[in-house]
């Protein structure tokens, strides 16, 4: 697959998201925008491996020293945090594994935002539009991640001090990675639930128009929609894995941190000023990073979904609209075309998939949240079961 000089300001828009994911490795190659500048592919996949290297030796060495601090905190605690920070660095190694050290994910993702500016030329659609509400959001997301990781770093200063704080640091430094690496995925369904959106849209407004112009419109939309299941296609390919990880880390990382309430809830009469406040906060800011950005991503999948069933039932509408008895040769064209599109929306369903394990969409939602609860229940009677005996 060999992607040439293209222009897409769905490229453009996103780069500078893509820029910060890639210094910390969780973007797909697609440095240089256009050329074949095969240096800097090796050098970011070199350095993609390296990550993964020190990441998994710093994870065993940090695991090692961390046992000297079993006495200056809850048991619970340093086990849950024992399980997270094996558990984040597995979720960060397949990531780089499956984005940068993957053979083709650069270009597939490139591919997907030359479909996209395709879609665009066609639709008279201009994503720079929503340009601002988009940089909005992830300034509030990545400032987000700033709050959680100076909380979690006065949270361990107060408990361990600064010189045992250090061993700490690599666990928030994954998980902005985790939050930064769904961020990514999460912004490129917006675009792509913002043009199946632009599609329905114009495929309604052709009812006004002359069947000559219905006819010619309804065999560019067909091409249209083969287009988007396309891009749907190739982001499945890219972030499929990814999905899948994330989620699951999303819920470990949601029961570690309600975990971790229930130890300060237990022990908070032993905490005294500031450390039940940077504690409190790390709890709540720990819980709200990751499941807001599930939250999005699923909510997000769900509407692609849910306008893309929208396709055959506005076909169907439209040839209903159609006189019953005709023998004009352009309006039994018009109506071959629509029956091909609505056949073609109808076959050709687009789901969201994680690596298809399972659909993102609401029902991943509810999957998780119902893992969830799962877990701290079980959590919740093991620890009264220790403390009985």
């Amino acid at each position: 697959m060999s992607v040439g000089h293209f222009f897409s300001k769905s490229f453009d828009a996103l780069n500078p998201l893509m820029v910060l994911c890639t210094l910390f490795c969780v973007c797909p190659s697609v440095y240089p925008k256009n050329g074949p500048s095969t240096i800097i592919v090796r050098l970011y996949k070199i350095y993609g491996f390296f990550y993964c290297v020190i990441s998994v030796v710093l994870a065993i060495v940090l695991l090692f020293l961390k046992d000297k601090l079993n006495q200056s905190i809850p048991y619970s605690v340093h086990v849950s945090d024992y399980f997270v920070h094996c558990a984040l660095v597995a979720t960060c190694v397949t990531m780089i594994t499956s984005l940068v050290l993957g053979r083709t994910k650069g270009l597939k993702l490139k591919k997907i935002f030359r479909l996209m500016q395709n879609i665009d030329d066609k639709l008279g659609f201009d994503i720079s539009v929503y340009k601002a509400k988009f940089y909005l959001g992830m300034l509030f997301y990545i400032a987000l991640m700033v709050v959680y990781v100076v909380y979690d770093a006065f949270t361990w200063i107060t408990f361990v001090g600064w010189d045992w704080y250090l061993l700490y640091l690599p666990k928030s430094i994954y998980i902005c990675q985790l939050c930064l690496a769904l961020l990514l995925p999460m912004i490129v369904l917006k675009f792509t639930y913002l043009r199946v959106k632009k599609f329905n849209r114009t495929l309604r407004c052709l009812a006004d128009v002359d069947l000559k112009t219905l006819h010619l419109q309804a065999k560019d939309m067909s091409h249209m929609h083969t287009t988007i299941y396309d891009i749907i296609i190739q982001f499945n390919k890219v972030f499929g894995a990814v999905c899948f990880v994330g989620t699951l880390m999303v819920v470990g990382l949601i029961v570690h941190y309600v975990l971790m309430l229930l130890v300060f809830f237990e022990f908070q009469s032993e905490l005294e000023g500031l450390k039940k406040k940077y504690v409190l906060a790390q709890c709540i800011t720990g819980i709200i990073l990751p499941f807001t950005l599930i939250i999005a991503i699923a909510n997000t999948g769900d509407k692609v979904s849910y306008e893309a069933h929208k396709t055959t039932h506005i076909c169907l509408k439209l040839l209903n609209n159609l006189p019953c008895r005709s023998n004009q040769d352009s309006v039994e064209a018009v109506r071959e075309e629509l029956k091909n599109l609505a056949l073609q929306s109808s076959f050709r369903q687009p789901t969201i998939s994680a690596k298809r394990f399972f659909p993102i969409n609401h029902t991943m939602l509810g999957s998780v949240i119902s893992s969830i609860v799962s877990y701290l229940i079980v959590t919740i009677q093991f620890l009264s079961r220790n403390e009985n005996k």
